[in-house]
């Protein structure tokens, strides 16, 4: 089937604390920005708790397709996580980055994808960097000035220093990539049980869809970490339904994946066998999208290759990946602007440009087009 009337979409959000509210009025906004380039108008319905408790919205186009766009919690999970001090960080995020370089290998990532690998060490260092700026500054202060006043006047620069270094990664944001390194590596090694919960659930409610086949798509998009987390709800509902059982299309598209933070870990043995099974089933159109420009994202690499997976069949192309070609959408100035901003840049994915573009994120999740319809294997 190449044309949709009906469609079902599943959601799953990055590393992200925000919840369904945000994404949906993002959606909204976004979406009518979008056509105002395109002309192709999606109405989007209020927000409303659905089946499961899952938070979705209804969107239309034209009254030629209709489509739930289903918001698949897990922001409270990611808010158990989330920490909101510097120390608390560090606590997190230190432990993560010895088991990345022990077991996957500077040189491995930095043959990938090299901005990965500065983005890595980035968060690291301008952490580290703050702290020692501010330790300084605070002993010297405690030296110049004589008696107990000394040691209080370098504890409140001390703490002026720690507000600044906030300040600065205000306008950086760096903390959001360490955030997702320590995250990530807590879940290869097994220790986020309440996550995994929580991705059988998503996964059964994948498999009820597929199997009332009442819809001609069902679309899993993931992005950022939830690249990571669509691969194995996507694997986990296919393996409920049973080979040769009539379903809806079944699509996945990932954007601005990180999958090898995961998946090159050697504890990840069930991860990668989920990432061998999407690739080598034949009722699944997998694309990816992800853009040179983001630093957030193992761009134009293979997820299945670059984890080593081995299949026990030859594959078939899946994913396909593509390029968003950002710099298109908007006017050399614009987007030399943008790309300064690496946060927003990796949130383009879900955004709108201000020029018509093969990439288009409301196409794709509201268009009459399944996914592999839209972007056919050559």
């Amino acid at each position: 089937m190449t044309t949709v009337r009906r469609r079902h979409v599943f959601y799953l959000s990055g590393f992200d604390p925000k919840g369904a509210s945000y994404y949906h009025a993002l959606y909204q906004a976004e979406a009518a920005k979008q056509a105002q380039v395109t002309g192709q108008t999606v109405h989007v319905g209020p927000r409303h708790r659905g089946a499961g408790g899952q938070n979705q919205w209804q969107l239309s186009v034209d009254g030629r397709c209709d489509t739930v766009y289903a918001y698949s919690q897990w922001d409270d999970i990611v808010r158990q996580y989330w920490p909101r001090t510097v120390w608390r960080l560090l606590a997190d995020v230190l432990p993560a980055y010895p088991l990345y370089l022990r077991h996957v290998g500077i040189a491995k990532v930095w043959a990938m994808v090299p901005k990965t690998l500065v983005s890595f060490f980035y968060p690291l260092a301008f952490l580290l960097a703050g702290l020692l700026v501010s330790s300084l500054l605070a002993a010297g202060v405690a030296w110049a000035v004589p008696g107990h006043a000394g040691w209080v006047a370098g504890a409140l620069v001390f703490g002026a220093g720690l507000w600044g270094m906030r300040k600065l990664e205000d306008r950086l944001n760096t903390t959001w990539l360490a955030r997702i390194f320590g995250f990530v590596g807590k879940l290869g090694l097994g220790r986020l049980p309440t996550l995994e919960a929580r991705l059988d659930t998503i996964a059964q409610a994948i498999a009820h869809k597929l199997q009332a086949n009442d819809v001609d798509e069902v679309l899993v998009v993931g992005f950022s970490v939830g690249s990571i987390l669509s691969v194995s709800a996507m694997a986990r509902a296919l393996a409920q339904v049973p080979p040769g059982q009539p379903t809806p299309t079944v699509s996945l598209l990932t954007l601005g994946h990180c999958i090898p933070l995961l998946g090159l870990l050697p504890q990840t043995r069930r991860y990668q066998a989920e990432l061998g099974q999407l690739a080598t089933d034949v009722r699944l159109t997998w694309r990816d999208f992800s853009s040179p420009s983001d630093w957030g994202s193992f761009a134009l690499i293979n997820p299945i290759t670059a984890c080593g997976v081995v299949l026990p069949a030859p594959a078939n192309g899946q994913p396909m990946m593509l390029s968003p070609r950002f710099h298109t959408q908007f006017a050399p100035e614009v987007y030399a602007e943008l790309r300064q901003d690496k946060r927003r840049m990796h949130m383009q994915y879900l955004m709108a440009g201000e020029r018509p573009a093969e990439y288009d994120f409301f196409a794709i999740t509201a268009g009459p087009q399944t996914l592999a319809a839209r972007y056919a294997a050559p």
